[in-house]
C-alpha cells in the first residue's frame, strides 16, 4: 500500500546501497537494479541523474555561485554602458580637433 510513497523518496538504506552499486557498476542500471532489489530501471535511471546533479553542484556551487553573483553585480552594467559611449565621444572629439588644427 505504501508503494506510491516509496517510489518517490528513497530511504537512507536504499541511498547507501545505490551509491555502493553505482561505485561498482557505474551506469550499468541492470546490475544496480539487481543489487538494490527494490527499485525499477526507470527509478534507478532518474535517481542516477539526480545523484550526478547533486555531485556536480554540491562541492563547487557554494563557492562559485557567490563569485558569479559578485561579478554580475551592478558594476557590470555600468562598464558596458560607458564602453559604448566612450568610442563615439573620442572619435567625434578627434575629428573636430583635426579640423580646427
Amino acid at each position: 500500500s505504501s508503494s506510491s510513497s516509496s517510489s518517490s523518496s528513497w530511504t537512507a538504506d536504499e541511498e547507501k546501497r545505490f551509491v555502493e552499486a553505482y561505485n561498482k557498476y557505474g551506469k550499468d542500471y541492470r546490475k544496480i537494479e539487481s543489487y538494490l532489489g527494490t527499485r525499477t530501471l526507470a527509478q534507478i535511471r532518474s535517481h542516477t541523474r539526480k545523484y550526478l546533479l547533486k555531485l556536480a553542484s554540491s562541492p563547487s556551487s557554494s563557492s562559485s555561485s557567490t563569485k558569479q553573483k559578485r561579478k554580475n553585480g551592478p558594476h557590470h552594467n555600468n562598464t558596458s554602458s560607458t564602453a559604448k559611449r566612450e568610442p563615439s565621444l573620442s572619435s567625434s572629439s578627434s575629428s573636430s580637433s583635426s579640423r580646427g588644427g
